[in-house]
Order: structure tokens, then C-alpha cells, then sequence
């Protein structure tokens, strides 16, 4: 089915009787090992429509183990492919005990089955490190797009201050400035105590009791505070964060009505140059090997714009931009199905050198 192995998991069982996945078994440091089932019920398959897939257990360290990274890839059949990652695949020997749960859409588990599950051995990596409790949802990867956000926003947020700063001293030197208590250019600056000059001073004339000074001299009296300021307030980079947005359209692809459908996120930085990033699940319906999906979406972003991405599914898959917000996707198998995409894009300037 769909070019898979899936492992039948049957619901309706005694309260005492666990079965035997030999998919779920791996090896230490084995990491997103895929994990293809076919729920059931009663001998035939269990519409998984409006209900999610995970796997809980206890490690033979006693540790809690917890992932809900499921991909539902036909519900009416109720084939399903969990990812699992490698923390599940630390300690070495037999799961204490482990369950595959579904679960409706309010978060109550309907049915629990448990299954039998192996870590082997594996002398050919130097550690796993020790095993630690672990819990891993798919929240958690907009949670990580979240930290990274926070950075740049904290980077704006210096920058901003760092403007206000450089503002507000200019401010108080024009109020200097306005009140004569600094020199100023094409202007007569009466001084009320003495000024001392180490590398003395050129005059326009040699009447001592009138002396005219340039615009250069001020700014070398004034040891160049002006221009430092000037400066400063120009090497502040100027950062723009959008909102994040799901306005993008498909050409044998579609935006999926879950929760979790892919969002776009767009970061104008300094230079011209902009970065988009867009995570979240795509409804894929490529018919053919070698076949396309184009991925429509709102930006300044050309045909000659790095573009990188990744489908989490079997078949290999290609990214390219291929005209003005357009972004191609090739695949070297059929695809119709739901799958978790991310991709990357940074726009070049040109212009600039």
C-alpha cells in the first residue's frame, strides 16, 4: 500500500495481551525511524478520520518516552506513519512497557494497545548518552521557530534602543548648540573662560582680538563628535519582522483544514536582502513518478532566489524556485498524501557588491 509495509494493530483486544511490532525495534542511535501501521478494529481497518496517532512508553532505564509525530496517510484505511526519534532509542534492552494510542480530536484516548518494544545494542558509536525522560509533539517545532524569532526580535529591540540613544544625545548637542555653549560653524562664539589649544590655531588674519575658524576647524575642535554620531546613527541595522500568514495557493497541492496546515513567515533585513520561511503540513496530490506540485506564495522573491526544503516522506523530493513566489517541488514517486514541509528562501540582491 503506497509502496509501504504496514503492520496490522489491532484495537479490540484482552486487557492482558500485547503485540509484537518488529518495526518499532531499533538500534542505539537509530533516529526518525519510520514506523508504518495499519490500525484496526475488529479485523478491518478503523477510520482514523478526526483522530491522531502517538506512542508512549517506559524504557528498560525506567525513563518516559512520548512522541505524536504521526502522519495519518489514509484515514478511511487507517494507515498511519509514526516518526520516532532517537531519545526512544537510548537505553539498551526491552521497553518495561509501551502503548500505541488513538485519540480524538479533544485529546481523550479512545483505545490503547500494547505492544512489545526492543533497543539493541550498538558497539559501533561511543555513546548515547544516558537516557533522560522525553516528550516531543509536533507544537515543539513551532515552539523552536518561536525561540529563534525571540532572538531576532531581541536583536531589534537593541538596535532600537541603540537609535534612541545616539537620538538623544544628538538631541542634547543641538541643545548645546542652540543655547551657544558649543562652537558653531559661520557664527561668532564669544568664550567666557580661557581655551587651551596643544596644537595651536590658525587664524584668518593676525588680529588676535578677531579670529575666524572654518567649518573643518569646529569639527577638529570638537574632536569629530558630530560625524561619530552621524555615524553611529547610520550603521544601526534596520530589521522588519511580518506577521505570519497561510495566504499561499497550490498547483497539485492544497492547503489541508488542519490545525497545523503550513505557515509563511517573511524577515526584511538590511540590504535588500529578505528571508521567508514556511513550516507546516501540505496536501500533495502528484499522481506520476517525477512528477511537480507548485507552491504559490505572496513575496518579493524571484526565480533566482536560494531556495531550500524538505517533504518528510520516502520518495526523495527536489526544491526550486522557478518563477517570481513560485516554488517547485519535484518528487521520484507518487504522492498523494498529507506531508509535514519546510521550506527556506532568501532573496538576492543584485545591486549590491
Amino acid at each position: 500500500m503506497n509502496g509501504k509495509v504496514y503492520t496490522q494493530v489491532e484495537t479490540v483486544l484482552d486487557i492482558d495481551q500485547v503485540l509484537e511490532v518488529d518495526q518499532l525495534n531499533g538500534r542505539q542511535g537509530d533516529n526518525w525511524r519510520d514506523v508504518n501501521l495499519q490500525i484496526m478494529q475488529n479485523g478491518k481497518p478503523r477510520n482514523l478520520s478526526n483522530y491522531s496517532v502517538d506512542l508512549m512508553g517506559k524504557d528498560s532505564a525506567g525513563k518516559i518516552k512520548y512522541t505524536n509525530k504521526a502522519t495519518i496517510n489514509n484515514a478511511a484505511n487507517g494507515l498511519v506513519t509514526l516518526k520516532i526519534a532517537a531519545p526512544f532509542y537510548q537505553a539498551e534492552g526491552p521497553y518495561q512497557e509501551a502503548f500505541i494510542r488513538v485519540v480524538d480530536k479533544n485529546g481523550t484516548v479512545v483505545s490503547s494497545i500494547s505492544v512489545r518494544m526492543e533497543v539493541i545494542k550498538n558497539s559501533l558509536i561511543l555513546t548515547t548518552g544516558e537516557s533522560a525522560n522525553f516528550a516531543e509533539t509536533i507544537d515543539d517545532l513551532f515552539a523552536k521557530a518561536n525561540e529563534q524569532m525571540k532572538i531576532v526580535n531581541t536583536g531589534i529591540t537593541t538596535a532600537q534602543q541603540t537609535l534612541a540613544s545616539m537620538i538623544a544625545l544628538l538631541n542634547q548637542y543641538s541643545q548645546l548648540i542652540a543655547q551657544k555653549k558649543a562652537l558653531q560653524g559661520n557664527e561668532e562664539n564669544h568664550y567666557s573662560a580661557w581655551q587651551h589649544f596643544d596644537s595651536g590655531l590658525t587664524a584668518a588674519d593676525a588680529d588676535i582680538t578677531h579670529v575666524d575658524i572654518d567649518q573643518a576647524n569646529i569639527n577638529k575642535l570638537t574632536g569629530g563628535a558630530m560625524n561619530s554620531i552621524m555615524n553611529l546613527i547610520k550603521a544601526v541595522p534596520t530589521v522588519k519582522v511580518k506577521p505570519w500568514h497561510q495566504n499561499w495557493t497550490g498547483e497539485n497541492a492544497s492547503k489541508p483544514g488542519v490545525q497545523d496546515a503550513m505557515v509563511v513567515q517573511e524577515v526584511d533585513l538590511p540590504g535588500g536582502v529578505s528571508l521567508m520561511a514556511c513550516v507546516g503540513n501540505v496536501d500533495y496530490h502528484v499522481d506520476r513518478a517525477w512528477g511537480n506540485a507548485y507552491l504559490n506564495i505572496p513575496g518579493l522573491f524571484g526565480r533566482g532566489s536560494v531556495c531550500l526544503g524538505t517533504a518528510y516522506v520516502e520518495p526523495n523530493s527536489y526544491f526550486q524556485m522557478t518563477g517570481d513566489n513560485k516554488v517547485m517541488i519535484t518528487f521520484d514517486a507518487p504522492v498523494q498524501k498529507m506531508v509535514w514541509t519546510s521550506i527556506f528562501v532568501m532573496s538576492i540582491n543584485w545591486g549590491a557588491k
